[in-house]
């Protein structure tokens, strides 16, 4: 029976071979990997946002602020935010700053501001 590509894992086995250093490609074994629904986007929202958006922890935002914060969830579709935008390397990305701030964040009432980008699970 043929297994697909994407259910396949392979292993590839360094070491001596008859004295010979070297490389023994090997099915070692199949593994079915199990398919994933999760699809992942990121959206860009104030960076002052991310205690709320990602640990649910709004304590640092006043009352006007959490206002704009539910409007936003509400405009968005109240996106499932599970991180912020990380690098190759697992660092998280800066915030920058931009003078089109409310175009991410038109709720908020400013015109410049500092906005990250969060990742969101659909």
């Amino acid at each position: 029976m043929a297994l697909g590509r994407r259910f396949v894992t392979w292993r590839i086995i360094w070491g001596y071979v008859s004295g010979v250093r070297g490389a023994v490609a090997a099915v070692v074994w199949a593994v079915p990997q199990p398919e994933s629904n999760v699809t992942t986007s990121t959206v860009t929202a104030p960076a002052y946002w991310a205690s709320a958006l990602v640990n649910g922890d709004d304590s640092g935002l006043d009352d006007k602020e959490r206002a704009a914060l539910e409007a936003w969830r509400s405009r968005e579709g109240f996106p499932n935010v599970v991180d912020v935008a990380r690098d190759d390397d697992g660092e998280a990305f800066d915030a920058r700053f931009t003078w089109h701030y409310d175009l991410y964040s038109p709720e908020s009432g400013y015109r410049g501001g500092e906005v990250i980008d969060y990742v969101v699970i659909q």
